[in-house]
């Protein structure tokens, strides 16, 4: 599984080159890829800890998936970047963090085309 997690990483951030880091979190555990000549914002632990918080809101999204339907995305937007995190599974996201100028809804479409071909 971790080969696929590195291919489509390696798919996704080759999306756009404002696409700054894809990540896959999953089960605690963290595979992703910075654009190389990037430095990244948060370091390694930060970003598992800001992502397990994310997978238990998503968790409790679900209590109101039956009435509004399940969370397709979240989109965050910061002064220095935007992020963005799909639910794939239980305990597992993507996360793709891109450039604060980039519309996050031009590349959302990709994104999640590639998604289905992955099956996650």
């Amino acid at each position: 599984m971790i080969l696929d997690y590195n291919r489509f990483c390696d798919e996704v951030i080759e999306t756009d080159s404002r696409i700054r880091y894809v990540g896959i979190y999953d089960s605690g555990g963290l595979y992703g890829k910075l654009r190389e000549g990037l430095n990244s914002f948060l370091d390694k632990e930060e970003t598992v800890d800001s992502l397990a918080d994310v997978v238990k809101t998503f968790a409790k999204r679900k209590l109101l998936a039956p009435k509004i339907g399940y969370t397709i995305y979240a989109l965050e937007t910061y002064e220095k970047v935007n992020r963005i995190t799909i639910p794939i599974g239980t305990n597992s996201l993507i996360l793709v963090s891109t450039d604060a100028i980039l519309n996050p809804s031009e590349i959302l479409d990709k994104i999640l085309q590639i998604k289905r071909k992955y099956g996650f």
